[in-house]
């Protein structure tokens, strides 16, 4: 590869990745809050292991809790 092809290469790249990377943060913002948001879920169903019931017709998890 001749030399006077790389500052074309790298502005190319740059050029790409300053259009891809608002996406790419925007996507792992989102990830990180589907992963706490999976935690908190767990660590629920952990705390009402055993009171809650399951409607067979719908599938959704039931508790006496009213919260």
């Amino acid at each position: 590869m001749p030399r006077w092809t790389l500052p074309k290469m790298l502005t190319g790249f740059e050029t790409g990745q300053s259009r891809v990377k608002p996406m790419l943060l925007k996507l792992r913002n989102l990830d990180s809050e589907i992963g706490h948001a999976s935690v908190e879920m767990i660590d629920l169903l952990d705390e009402k292991w055993g009171e809650l019931t399951c409607d067979s017709s719908t599938g959704q998890l039931l508790s006496d809790d009213e919260c």
